[in-house]
Formats: C-alpha cells, structure tokens, sequence
C-alpha cells in the first residue's frame, strides 16, 4: 500500500508542476490573464504541499486534484476565488518583466 502512495503522490507532484510550466508558457507569449488555470494551479500546489507538510496519506490527492478543476470555474463565478487567481496572476514573474513591474498597468 505504501508503494500505491508513493505512485499517487509522484504522479501528482509531476501534474501539478506540468500545470504550472504550461501556465508559465502562457504567460511567456501572452499578457492576458487566464484566472481559471490560475486558480486550478494554485489549489493543486497547494494540495501537493499540504499533504506532504501536513502528513497526509498521498491517497488524498485522488480526489483534492480533480476538485482542483472546480476552482477554475469558481474564479469565474465568485468575485473571492476571481480575485485570489488574479492576485498570483499579478505576481508572476514573467508579467512582471514583459510589464516592467508590478504596476499592472497595461502597455499600449
């Protein structure tokens, strides 16, 4: 069973980084925000990191990535969960070199 884990928790940690990088690779060509992919890469982070900080049985993460997905269509739904997407959005490094800073304001 423990081996079952380790597989869960290694396949897990390999989706959430490969959602992260495609999300950069966004950001990399674009300057328009996606809050859905913000908000599904967040929670799934976050998901990873609880469960291996907090102890957790990796088996967890079987139902905390698919739900992941909900966030996403939450951001566009609830101004709280749009707003948080929007803030790691305003935060990423590559926005912030196309834009010269944090101001978020848009280039013309």
């Amino acid at each position: 069973m423990v081996f079952v884990e380790w597989v869960v928790f290694a396949l897990a940690a390999i989706w959430t980084i490969g959602t992260n990088i495609a999300l950069r690779a966004h950001y990399a060509n674009s300057d328009r925000p996606e809050l859905p992919a913000n908000a599904t890469a967040m929670a799934q982070l976050a998901s990873v990191i609880i469960v291996a900080a907090a102890g957790y049985s990796p088996l967890h993460l079987l139902w905390l990535l698919p739900i992941s997905y909900l966030t996403g269509y939450f951001a566009l739904r609830s101004r709280i969960v749009g707003r948080v997407a929007g803030f790691t959005a305003m935060w990423s490094p590559i926005r912030s070199r196309r834009t010269g800073g944090l101001s978020g304001t848009s280039r013309s």
